[in-house]
C-alpha cells in the first residue's frame, strides 16, 4: 500500500490549510491544501473592506507583495507578512478546493462550513461520477473529517 493522500481545507488556503500543510508535511506526509470559498479573503484596514484575491491567479508573493505595498505597518502588525511568507515556502499560490480534480485518501475540514461545501462537491460531482465512492475502497476519498476530530487526528 502507498503512501496515504492528505488534503487540508479551511475558506482561503491561508491560515489553517496552510499551517496543517507545512506541520504534516515537515513529519513526512504526503499532503496539499486548499480553500473552499469563492475568493481568497484577508483581513483590510477595516472590517468592511477585506483584501480579496481570485484563486489560482494569485500567488502569495503577489499578495504579500500587494499588502506590503498597500499598508506595511498594518499587515506586519496583524501578522498577514509573516503568514503570506511562510505560505510563499511552501507552495505558490492559494488553490480552490472545487478546482482540483485529484483523489485523497483523508480530507481534513477545518471549519464547518468548509465541510459542508467539501462534501457538497463530492455528491454532486464526484459521487455520481463513480459509484464506489459509498464502498470502503483505498482507490477514492472515503474520510471527510470534520473539525471536531482534527486536534486528535493532528496530536498522534
Amino acid at each position: 500500500m502507498g503512501k496515504l493522500r492528505f488534503a487540508v481545507s479551511c475558506s482561503s488556503n491561508m491560515n489553517r490549510s496552510m499551517e496543517a500543510h507545512s506541520f504534516l508535511q515537515k513529519r513526512g506526509f504526503s499532503v496539499e491544501s486548499f480553500g473552499s470559498g469563492s475568493q481568497v479573503k484577508l483581513p483590510g484596514p477595516t472590517p468592511d473592506r477585506p483584501n480579496c484575491y481570485d484563486f489560482g491567479v494569485a500567488t502569495y508573493d503577489f499578495i504579500y507583495n500587494d499588502l506590503k505595498q498597500k499598508d506595511p505597518q498594518l499587515y506586519t502588525q496583524n501578522g498577514l507578512l509573516n503568514m503570506l511568507d511562510r505560505n510563499r515556502r511552501i507552495k505558490d499560490m492559494p488553490q480552490k478546493f472545487q478546482h482540483f480534480s485529484g483523489k485523497f485518501d483523508v480530507i481534513i475540514c477545518l471549519e464547518e462550513r468548509v465541510y459542508d461545501q467539501v462534501l457538497h462537491q463530492y455528491l454532486n460531482l464526484v459521487e455520481p461520477a463513480f459509484e464506489e465512492f459509498w464502498l470502503p475502497t483505498k482507490k477514492y476519498t472515503d474520510i471527510i473529517v470534520p473539525r471536531v476530530l482534527i486536534i486528535m487526528l493532528l496530536s498522534i
